[in-house]
Order: structure tokens, then sequence, then C-alpha cells
């Protein structure tokens, strides 16, 4: 984790990488035990973008008023969580790549990919301690899992394309918004809820979804 080298000036900023090594060193850790280098590096990469998108609503936006200061369970909740997220979008994603080009299967590394995810599942309790299944998956992803399903965006229907996607970004930053804000996701937050959920997407697109096309390559 490159940003731990990262100079922190204000007193939020020190408290917040104080925070980060506490929990990045052993879940590093964890990380490395994995055996298969490609799933090992997808999990240094979905953690790594995870907290990249924390920093930058922390300490890089000014849109909404954060606050600044967050707790370690709340840094692990929001670890774990947006992790989670990242795993369901690339599931997804490969989801839609196999059905846009209307494919038997699509193989990560040489595997078929629901076993490569199998796998994933799999580490992804072990890191994290938690018992995970393709249900949770599919609550984070399941607008994406329409579109894959229904071919929104090969049909290129825009309209049911971003319907779909909103409701991915209303699912995670629902959740996000009460267990980090504290804030009742039902009253009027539509727009932060969006807007967390988004920026979470976008960063799985630009950080992730070219590491998936890299396996599926070999």
């Amino acid at each position: 984790m490159g940003f731990l080298d990262k100079i922190f000036s204000k007193k939020e900023e020190v408290k917040y990488k104080a925070i980060l090594k506490q929990v990045s060193r052993p879940l590093m850790e964890k990380i490395s035990r994995i055996r298969e280098k490609d799933i090992r590096i997808f999990f240094e990469k979905i953690v790594d973008a995870s907290e990249k998108v924390l920093r930058v609503f922390l300490f890089q936006t000014e849109i909404f008023n954060y606050k600044k200061e967050i707790t370690k369970e709340e840094f692990c909740h929001w670890i774990e969580k947006v992790s989670l997220v990242m795993i369901a979008y690339s599931y997804y994603c490969v989801v839609l790549v196999k059905n846009w080009y209307n494919l038997d299967d699509l193989y990560l590394k040489g595997i078929p990919y629901i076993e490569w995810f199998d796998k994933v599942f799999g580490y992804y309790n072990q890191v994290f301690n938690k018992n995970i299944t393709k249900k949770d998956v599919d609550y984070y992803a399941s607008g994406y899992k329409e579109d894959a399903e229904k071919g929104y965006s090969k049909k290129e229907n825009q309209e049911k394309v971003s319907e779909t996607c909103e409701r991915d970004y209303k699912t995670i930053g629902s959740d996000l918004l009460k267990e980090i804000w504290g804030e009742d996701a039902e009253k009027e937050n539509l727009d932060k809820r969006i807007f967390i959920g988004a920026r979470i997407w976008q960063c799985h697109a630009q950080l992730i979804r070219s590491y998936l096309e890299e396996l599926a390559k070999k």
C-alpha cells in the first residue's frame, strides 16, 4: 500500500493514517497468504481501491459535509463492504462481457470465471472473517446483474442502464451513510447515496476492470 508514504499534515489526516496502519498491515498479511498470485493481486487491488475512495470522501470532497474523523471500526466496515461491492461489480462485469459476445464461458487465468470467483468468495470470507455467499454479491449488484442478464447495455437502452446503475449506487450508498456517517438513508439523502455509490462504481471501472481484462487474455 504505497499510499502509506503520503505525508499527512492535518490532525484528521494524521489520525486516519494511524488507523490505516493498524488495519492495513494485518489485512495485507492475510492477503499475502492467498496461494493464487492472480487472486492475491486482485485482492490487493480491490482493498487499495476501496481505501482510495474513502480517502477522497474524507479529505478531497467538499460537495457534502462529511465528518473527517472516523473510528477503526468504521474504517474496517468501509473496507469490508466496499471490497465486497468491488467483487460484486467484477463478477457481473465479467458476466456482461460473456453475454455481450454470446460466449459459452469466459476464462480468467485459464479457468472458468465461476470457478475463479468461487475462490474469490472463499478468500473474502477468510480475509475478512465473514460468511458471504453469492446472494450477498447479487444484493450489492442487483442492477448490474439485471443489465448483464437482460442485455440493456448491449441493446443501448440507456434509460434502463441508468436505472439499474442508480439502484446499485443507492444500495451501497445507503449502507455506508448509515454505518459511517450515522445518517438515515431514507430521509432526504438520495443525492448522497447516489454520489457515494457512483464514485465506488467509477473507481471499479478505472482501477479494476483493466485487471480483469488482463486475466481474461491469459
